[in-house]
């Protein structure tokens, strides 16, 4: 994985969160991810085709949607790295 400036905005998500607090993936969660307006969650959105009406009023459901299936995704990839670059796979396999 490169580190990006979206990618290191995304390792900060997953090192908040940390892999034994995904389940905790709601509204909640979201809300504070998007919280701020230039963040890379809203700048996702924005890609996706999403409006607002103003900071933080997420009005498109697909485009939200799909911000949130991308967020996941990079969010489980900035875990797979972390894993990576501190050799923490299960050696047991």
């Amino acid at each position: 994985m490169i580190m990006t400036a979206e990618n290191k905005e995304w390792m900060a998500h997953a090192l908040y969160l940390g892999q034994d607090n995904m389940h905790l993936f709601g509204e909640k969660c979201w809300e504070w991810i998007a919280e701020f307006g230039t963040g890379v969650f809203y700048k996702a959105y924005m890609r996706f085709g999403g409006s607002t009406l103003g900071l933080g009023a997420y009005t498109d459901d697909d485009a939200l949607k799909a911000t949130i299936t991308y967020a996941e995704q990079k969010i489980e990839d900035c875990f797979a790295e972390i894993e990576r670059r501190f050799n923490l796979e299960d050696d047991a396999q």
